[in-house]
């Protein structure tokens, strides 16, 4: 209505000047700040920006009601970071887009101009902005919808030098929409603030991640830091029955031998020919939460399968996947990533942010101007026999083949992994290609 009124020809220049400013003020996304709202700051701000996210497991668009979130498209970040992360030197690694996602969403909501048009770019959102609010929004319910059998937490804060002025609507935000905080913190004493920031994520992660940033990541200059982790823990529904060594394929003529869990149960499995791949769900105790293996049918046909899941994306994949009976070998596995993510967001067109030009005058009122100068992202993961017995359904349905009816099935050459919830897409991805431990030996030919 507000809007509506500030186009009436019974109001004054002053008076619609003053209703748009109201409304533009509310959304948070206006750079004409009357003075006696906030104090002028005379400081070159600079942020560090923390995707922290950490797992430890057994072991778009939205839609026209503005209420849904379309993984298809609001999973095209997580495939391009998965190119980008696959271009390193690291065999295994595990990344979190749920997690850089959200630490982007909260740059974007304090973002206007270029520097908001290119994180709506990078992230697939509608160039209307109540629409891409509402995806973000919708995601972030999904995210932090409860579960009685999983523990699933998402947190951010926002730590902001003493003295800048945090505009109310973008701290209401924070806290609101995304269950954080904004807290004050001292940056002229940067290692109480290494120490701040750390405590949170230990606390966060459960001591998993004691440490994510040191006092030289912070500068003189440094003057907030945003921060996301994300912790999950989850139990099988159904539970592995035992770990033997076994002969993972590293090479064309070579393997390691490493600890392989084996499970007998129904599984949900198929070939995907557009994929060139075995897809495999494992369940978790809440079933909304699994595992998800993509097995590539050629050895050395990783890198191809992250290219071609651009174009087939999970989400449907899963819906359509048959019940198997399977005796199922996975590895038990560690993977951590820790790095920055500043190349790879350039690479993918997110470079105002970084510059001079970057405008994030929807957090800071006065003349203060801030730029992001780094994206750093750690995660961890951890796959162990840990789990609990299969639920009565599950059971049943097992029950009715017989056990001469079951599939040997071996996770045993480099596959991708996800840990896909099926209302926010996926939380974790990575990619396993060689044991950490074990030596390599040379594979007897037939």
């Amino acid at each position: 209505e507000l809007s509506h009124a500030s186009n009436s020809k019974c109001l004054c220049g002053v008076c619609a000047s003053l209703v748009e400013f109201h409304c533009a003020w509310i959304r948070g996304k206006t750079t004409l700040v009357p003075q006696e709202f906030f104090e002028a700051m005379n400081l070159q701000g600079f942020i560090i920006l923390i995707c922290l996210t950490v797992l430890s497991a057994p072991s778009g668009v939205v839609s026209q009601k503005n209420d849904q979130l379309d993984q298809e498209t609001f999973s095209y970040l997580d495939i391009e970071l998965m190119k980008e992360f696959q271009g390193g030197d690291q065999n295994n690694w595990v990344m979190s887009p749920a997690s850089i996602k959200t630490a982007l969403s909260l740059v974007y909501e304090g973002a206007n101009g270029e520097t908001a048009e290119e994180l709506g770019m990078a992230m697939r959102l509608p160039e209307n902005s109540v629409l891409a609010r509402g995806q973000l929004l919708a995601f972030q319910r999904s995210l932090q919808t409860p579960s009685n059998l999983t523990s699933v937490r998402s947190a951010s804060r926002v730590l902001v030098r003493k003295g800048m002025q945090v505009k109310e609507p973008y701290r209401m935000t924070v806290g609101k929409d995304y269950g954080g905080d904004v807290v004050t913190a001292d940056f002229d004493h940067p290692d109480e603030v290494v120490k701040e920031v750390n405590a949170w994520c230990n606390d966060i992660t459960k001591g998993a991640i004691p440490q994510i940033i040191s006092s030289g990541s912070l500068t003189a200059d440094s003057s907030l830091i945003i921060v996301n982790a994300i912790y999950f823990h989850a139990k099988w529904k159904t539970q592995f029955e035992s770990t033997t060594k076994g002969c993972f394929i590293t090479g064309k003529d070579e393997c390691t031998m490493t600890d392989m869990m084996r499970v007998r149960g129904t599984f949900r499995k198929a070939l995907v020919p557009t994929l060139n791949s075995y897809v495999i769900e494992l369940p978790y105790e809440d079933s909304r939460y699994s595992l998800v293996i993509v097995l590539p049918t050629r050895r050395n046909g990783i890198r191809q399968v992250v290219k071609d899941l651009a174009h087939n994306p999970l989400g449907p994949i899963l819906e359509r996947l048959p019940f198997n009976y399977l005796i199922l070998h996975v590895p038990k596995f560690t993977a951590e990533y820790s790095q920055s993510l500043k190349k790879v967001l350039i690479d993918l067109g997110v470079n105002t942010m970084f510059s001079d030009a970057s405008d994030l005058s929807g957090m800071f009122g006065g003349p203060a101007h801030t730029k992001v100068t780094d994206v750093i992202h750690k995660a961890k993961i951890d796959v162990t026999e840990d789990g609990t017995t299969a639920s009565a359904g599950t059971a049943v349905f097992a029950e009715t083949l017989s056990q001469s009816s079951a599939i040997p099935f071996k996770v045993d050459h480099p596959f991708l992994f996800f840990i896909h919830d099926a209302a926010a897409g996926s939380l974790f991805g990575g990619q396993y290609s060689k044991p950490k431990d074990g030596q390599p030996i040379q594979m007897i030919k037939p």
